[in-house]
């Protein structure tokens, strides 16, 4: 019986500027004359060839990436800054991702990928040329000539704090260096301001606030201010629970962005009551403790105003020397006309079981503390009245003219002090200002 010796080659079969050379091995034919073929090794052998060059591109087409990023300072806050790369939870983020041809051929089926990290949520996109798919963040490019650039604009609501970082690669160049760009910042946490004791008047809020809240205009920090003015006479645990909170769940829906949340947290800047205020939001719930990253105390009663005592127990002014038309003129120079029953300075005496019972648990974990506090101060020409660790009642220097130091610090927590600085001006003292500034930039 003969034997005939079979042999297919198969060569120069192009795949997408690739060159296969596929061979099958002979073997030898029976006499029905048929020829044994490894079909499937072959596909095999095929489809892996044409899966590495599943995004074909053309030799000497040198594309490189670029990533930008800017804040966008008209998204309705009306900034005062030109400073568009420092960033707060809630900004507006504008993208540009570029692909440019450096090389010495056009370049076909051009693709990018740019999938928004989270801590954004996509807006809008608007390409050059070609289209995106926010979903799967793809860029469909297309071809690109030598020379020529394609541009690509993504808009992002920032829906959390922290660093950030977003990247752009080309999909279809993988042996290039220059195939993938990236941009990295850290979302700072928003500002919010709580004022203190007032009235409507406008005395506390905004009056004692003003140079404070230019200054946040001008280094272009977000910041939105918590006006309780007509209620600043009621219970601080009140205004806490029935005004505050709501609030700030109101400002959290503001920053989300369709069905994203914010998930970002608040540094919070408060003075004289608003620490109680602020301490009772925080620290009565566990979960609105989560939404802030840093609390800022300016002149805080922290554990009450001993002169609160005295104007509620008589007997207390007595024993200072107060007269009782001296203490009522003390609480009206800042900024109310105090009726016997408000709840605010009753509710603001050392002995307030709230106010005893929100330190006797005080830990500052999780959240940054700190405290600004005046001292050498006189207010009305009356130092504060400090209660000592034994129930006694003296004056001192050794606070703002209001609250005593004793009564705003907290174990644990940083103190800045300032010198002179009395409690209706500490808001407004230029030292202050820039210690506040230095601690939400870093």
């Amino acid at each position: 019986m003969r034997k005939r010796l079979l042999a297919f080659v198969l060569c120069a079969a192009v795949v997408s500027s690739m060159t296969v050379t596929l061979v099958v091995s002979a073997r030898e034919a029976s006499n029905s004359g048929t020829v044994g073929i490894d079909v499937a090794g072959l596909l095999t052998s095929l489809h892996g060839s044409i899966s590495t060059a599943q995004h074909p591109r053309v030799s000497g087409a040198d594309l490189v990436v670029s990533l930008d990023y800017k804040r966008d300072l008209n998204d309705g806050f009306g900034y005062k800054t030109k400073d568009d790369k420092t960033v707060y939870g809630g900004d507006t983020i504008i993208y540009t991702i570029a692909v440019a041809n450096n090389g010495s051929k056009d370049a076909t089926d051009v693709k990018l990928n740019d999938l928004l990290p989270s801590g954004l949520k996509f807006i809008n996109a608007t390409p050059s040329q070609g289209t995106y798919d926010a979903r799967s963040g793809d860029w469909n490019v297309g071809n690109l000539n030598v020379g020529k650039q394609a541009t690509l604009q993504l808009n992002a609501k920032v829906i959390q704090s922290g660093e950030i970082e977003n990247k752009a690669i080309i999909t279809d160049d993988s042996d290039s260096p220059n195939n993938v760009a990236a941009a990295k910042f850290t979302a700072h946490n928003p500002v919010i301001l709580v004022h203190g004791f007032d009235n409507g008047a406008g005395i506390q809020y905004p009056l004692l606030w003003h140079k404070l809240m230019h200054k946040l205009d001008t280094e272009g920090i977000r910041y939105y201010a918590f006006n309780y003015s007509q209620a600043s006479t009621q219970d601080p645990y009140v205004v806490a629970s029935t005004l505050f909170e709501p609030w700030m769940n109101q400002k959290k829906t503001e920053l989300s962005y369709g069905d994203a949340p914010y998930n970002g947290k608040f540094d919070i800047i408060c003075h004289s009551m608003g620490a109680l205020v602020t301490r009772f939001y925080i620290e009565d719930n566990p979960a609105n403790a989560q939404n802030i990253g840093q609390w800022i105390g300016i002149g805080p009663v922290n554990r009450g105003a001993a002169i609160a005592d005295t104007y509620y127990h008589r007997a207390l002014a007595q024993q200072l020397h107060l007269d009782p038309a001296e203490t009522t003129k003390f609480f009206n120079e800042l900024g109310t006309v105090v009726p016997m029953n408000s709840p605010a300075i009753f509710s603001m005496q050392t002995t307030n079981p709230e106010i005893m019972a929100l330190n006797e648990h005080f830990t500052p974990t999780g959240i940054n503390y700190k405290i600004i506090e005046g001292t050498n101060a006189t207010l009305l020409t009356l130092e504060a009245v400090e209660k000592t660790a034994t129930g006694q009642y003296h004056f001192t220097l050794a606070g703002d003219g209001v609250v005593a130091n004793a009564q705003s610090e907290l174990p644990g927590v940083p103190i800045y002090k300032v010198n002179g600085a009395n409690h209706l001006t500490i808001v407004d003292d230029s030292r202050v200002i820039a210690k506040v500034i230095e601690y939400l930039e870093t």
